[in-house]
């Protein structure tokens, strides 16, 4: 029997009986088909906005965009395009930052969020909520009321950034009274709301409720949300799974794993790998400090055009934590700049497959394909890397 989208949403709508959270998701999806597909000019134009690679190509595409996005609302009441109307100004506004315009954009923005908060769609809701909760004006406990009132709007209908934003609120703000402590009432919510919003992917409540399954003791279910989080290349919930791994919480105890993982967290966020979580962990491990040093000594190398010095040294490091993306993307900087081609393609691809989330990685990865003929591969790999770390050629 053909089903059709009605009665798919029915049998959707059914099965939110059987678990709350997969209502709210199931929510979300209904609100997806109602909206209808994205292939107006004015969709199809905010995805090329997206991918836009550089400022100058946004600057040049913005006035087409609003443009579009005005001439299909005009046909087409759909509070989806008053968003990407909305969306398309903020980046207008910010390419004008200091400026008259910049106001008046902001303006502009906010009265078709407005609009489309107030025609229920649940993305304008948060994005309302969160200008409420963020500008500096009026009663603050009014304001964060006000905010938390739409974040319970979109969180209803199922939007994960929604709850997110709503847990964050209970936690913080006590609904706006500044309490302090939140009451055990206020932790249990925001617990419910992040619950959902991590069930469906979003990355930082799911740091968030390892972070309350860690509180309560519950070790086993806290690596597990880490560890979600983690794949995702959350840089705290790195922090955490590795302190986890060192105390054998929750997971078999593993110095190794926790300076790998610790390791991770610090080249996802800078280049150099260098943090006070990882001087901690090596003041408490003296063997992967010498590992540490050793690859140290290897970069130094490097800068001193000793190649085979520098691989070396890098490779004696791994030996005692041999799945480290840190030392991976050296030993292949060290090839590559050897003019090992191969090699440090071979280390810079397994730096990448270790964590693809460190921009030294992608960069050395880039650098090799571009060397060896692949422009295009090259290119894309050195855009990911600067996305993450703007500077990061300088380590290089």
């Amino acid at each position: 029997m053909k089903i059709s989208p009605l009665m798919a949403v029915g049998i959707a709508l059914s099965f939110c009986v059987a678990a709350l959270s997969g209502c709210q998701a199931t929510k979300a999806k209904i609100a997806e088909m109602k909206e209808g597909p994205k292939n107006t000019a004015c969709d199809l134009g905010l995805e090329k906005l997206k991918n836009a690679p550089t400022d100058d190509d946004v600057r040049k595409m913005v006035p087409d965009e609003i443009a579009a996005c005005k001439a299909d609302i005009a046909h087409n009441d759909k509070p989806r395009l008053k968003m990407n109307l909305a969306t398309t100004l903020r980046a207008d506004a910010l390419l004008k930052r200091g400026g008259k315009d910049e106001t008046e954009l902001f303006a502009e923005a906010r009265t078709y969020i407005q609009q489309a908060a107030d025609q229920g769609y649940a993305p304008a809701q948060t994005m309302l909520g969160s200008i409420l909760h963020n500008e500096d004006k009026g009663d603050e406990r009014v304001r964060f009321k006000q905010a938390a009132d739409w974040y319970h709007k979109a969180a209803e209908q199922g939007d994960s950034e929604g709850q997110e934003l709503l847990a964050d609120y209970y936690i913080d703000h006590g609904w706006g009274l500044g309490t302090g402590q939140p009451p055990a009432a206020d932790v249990e919510e925001a617990f419910k709301w992040n619950k959902m919003a991590a069930e469906q992917g979003n990355v930082q409540s799911e740091t968030n409720v390892g972070f309350e399954y860690e509180n309560r003791k519950s070790y086993g279910d806290a690596a597990d949300w880490f560890r979600k989080a983690a794949d995702q290349g959350d840089r705290i919930a790195l922090y955490n799974l590795s302190e986890l791994y060192e105390k054998g919480e929750g997971v078999s105890q593993s110095n190794t794993e926790a300076f790998k993982l610790v390791m991770m967290a610090a080249e996802s966020y800078r280049s150099d790998a260098e943090d006070d979580h990882v001087s901690y962990f090596l003041d408490r491990h003296s063997d992967f400090k010498k590992a540490s040093d050793l690859a140290e000594k290897g970069r130094a190398e490097i800068r001193r055009r000793d190649y085979d010095g520098a691989i070396r040294d890098i490779t004696q490091a791994m030996q005692t934590a041999p799945d480290v993306a840190y030392f991976y993307y050296n030993l292949g900087d060290a090839n590559f700049k050897k003019g090992s081609y191969p090699e440090a393609r071979q280390d810079c691809d397994q730096a990448v497959k270790l964590n693809q989330y460190s921009a030294s990685a992608l960069y050395c990865r880039g650098m090799v394909k571009k060397a060896t003929g692949d422009t295009t591969g090259g290119a894309k790999d050195i855009a990911a890397a600067q996305a993450i770390h703007p500077d990061i050629g300088e380590y290089f």
